[in-house]
């Protein structure tokens, strides 16, 4: 579990770096094809991020309910 949200922090951190200025900038440059694999790369990283946080939640329920 500390493994999971060490990642999780290193994630959501790279992904700051990108959204603070590094991609914003770059994403006027590209053509519309290199924005449109870029955006696809990202919701798919957003898609598994969500999916790692739903597990997570399961297992949080799971514990509770097994002190319970």
């Amino acid at each position: 579990m500390q493994q999971h949200m060490q990642e999780m922090q290193q994630v959501h951190q790279s992904m700051g770096g990108m959204m603070n200025g590094g991609m914003g900038q770059n994403m006027q440059n590209m053509d519309p094809k290199q924005r449109l694999e870029m955006l696809q790369q990202r919701m798919d990283m957003m898609q598994g991020m969500q999916q790692q946080m739903m597990e997570h939640m399961q297992a949080q329920q799971a514990m509770q309910n097994d002190s319970e």
